[in-house]
């Protein structure tokens, strides 16, 4: 992955954290090197876990749509 490549990766992940944080969310990932990449959205003690970053989207716009 070249430089751009990364800095773009830490920027979208950066902004899906920070809009997972305005719907009251905490969100983590799991490292990748022991398995394929998981999401953790987590709020009031209760995870969710995601297999991609579009379902982490879509759940947060779910969550928009439902205040």
């Amino acid at each position: 992955m070249s430089g751009v490549d990364v800095d773009a990766d830490r920027k979208a992940w950066s902004t899906l954290v920070a809009l997972a944080a305005l719907r009251g969310y905490g969100l983590w990932r799991t490292d990748a090197g022991d398995g394929p990449q998981r999401f953790v959205l987590a709020r009031w003690g209760v995870a969710r876990m995601c297999a991609t970053r579009r379902e982490v989207e879509d759940f947060l716009d779910l969550v928009e749509t439902a205040r």
